[in-house]
């Protein structure tokens, strides 16, 4: 223990790439499964329609038609509002409590621009951060930074802390 190797790297965290039509449709299905079991009466869960963009959406941009792509990512994005403003509208004031995070992050999601920094990257972790590696075979990685401290002789971890947010 008298010499300590100390070095941060990625924790990554076990999702799929974020895109803006897959983040969508999950937020959505969130909303709607929530609102089922509470009992909450929604005027229109966008179930097929919803399914259906997100799979013209990916026929489209495997096509390189990338303004229909565009439609059907508005179109999603356009389902998830309706339905969250929907189950704004229709929530008791004692159902507001269980509802808060989803309709947290269904805010956060659909004000969420390109270039902003706080961007969420995964409805079921939403503490992932996009992290910039100088690696050439994968420029980023999504998960959280963690410092890691390391024994020299023999490889054995003394310590480990996770970084909140993304630290240079």
């Amino acid at each position: 223990l008298k010499r300590l190797s100390v070095d941060t790297t990625v924790q990554e965290k076990a999702i799929s790439f974020p895109t803006d039509a897959k983040l969508y449709q999950r937020m959505r299905e969130k909303l709607v499964s929530k609102a089922n079991d509470s009992g909450v009466a929604l005027r229109q869960s966008y179930v097929r329609k919803g399914k259906r963009a997100l799979v013209m959406h990916g026929r489209y941009a495997h096509a390189r038609q990338y303004k229909r792509a565009k439609r059907q990512i508005r179109r999603l994005k356009t389902y998830l509002g309706r339905v969250t403003r929907d189950i704004e509208r229709k929530l008791q004031p004692d159902q507001l409590k269980e509802f808060e995070k989803l309709l947290k992050l269904s805010h956060r999601l659909l004000s969420q621009k390109r270039h902003d920094k706080n961007k969420l990257y995964s409805i079921h972790a939403p503490e992932v951060v996009c992290i910039s590696k100088g690696k050439s075979h994968k420029r980023y990685e999504f998960g959280c930074k963690v410092g890691v401290v390391t024994t020299m002789k023999k490889p054995f971890v003394v310590g480990i802390q996770a970084f909140e947010g993304n630290p240079f």
